[in-house]
């Protein structure tokens, strides 16, 4: 409306041209719409919600949504780790990203990506019986959105907090795995849901995110549960970096 104003005054001065993507105005409009869209797309999880998804995540039958979504959870608020790096888009189907050069990669980690070091951080062959020797755990990362594929992350393993230890968390991850029949090629991100055994997928946890949420907070608006989703995870893991002074 403005530009036709300054048209229909005879105006060859045009204030606003989107395309002129060399003036302030259009830089700082367009800034402006970014930062707002960033702002209202996600939310980190609160303390609150995620002492309370290990509350409900059940100890005496550890293959269940609950219990895996906590599991990857709290991996993923120290890795930082993207849906489609641990998840699926379908419960009941293996997604697959092809590289450059035709090959074929699983979307997600397999159980042969979770590794296993003990203390003089010697690469183990797979999660060994002794459980104890384990001192800390490597995320492989086959493919990222980042480019940085074939990349391993390391944690340590916390002893004195086991609950919300990332390498116990990874160690059940591969024990559920391996016990719902996965083989190392396998995605690791199974559960059971009855008789069946599915995938966990960014649905599962967006509307698991919410619940607890919801339970927690119950006078939550609308507005603000649509915030969590499920990179809430990784936006938690950004938060704890730049409140620790990493950011």
């Amino acid at each position: 409306m403005v530009n036709r104003h300054y048209e229909d005054s005879g105006s060859t001065i045009v204030p606003y041209n989107s395309r002129d993507t060399d003036c302030r105005k259009v830089r700082l409009l367009k800034d402006q719409k970014s930062y707002e869209a960033v702002a209202s797309r996600r939310a980190r999880l609160p303390d609150k919600v995620l002492e309370r998804m290990w509350e409900l995540s059940p100890d005496d039958d550890p293959h269940v949504i609950r219990r895996i979504a906590w599991l990857f959870t709290n991996i993923g608020r120290h890795a930082g780790l993207r849906i489609q790096e641990y998840g699926m888009d379908s419960c009941v189907v293996i997604k697959y990203c092809v590289l450059p050069d035709g090959t074929k990669v699983m979307r997600a980690f397999a159980v042969k990506d979770l590794l296993f070091y003990d203390e003089d951080g010697v690469l183990l062959s797979g999660l060994p019986a002794n459980r104890d020797c384990v001192e800390a755990v490597g995320l492989f990362f086959e493919i990222q959105k980042n480019r940085q594929n074939r990349q391993t992350q390391k944690f340590a393993r916390e002893r004195l907090f086991p609950d919300y230890c990332c390498a116990t968390s990874v160690m059940e991850i591969v024990e559920n795995a391996y016990f719902l029949g996965a083989s190392p090629d396998s995605p690791a991100c199974l559960y059971r849901e009855g008789e069946s055994t599915k995938y966990l997928t960014g649905s599962d946890m967006t509307d698991y995110f919410r619940f607890v949420t919801k339970l927690t907070f119950p006078n939550i608006s609308d507005a603000e549960l649509w915030l969590i989703s499920s990179h809430s995870v990784r936006v938690t893991a950004v938060n704890l970096l730049h409140e620790a002074g990493k950011g």
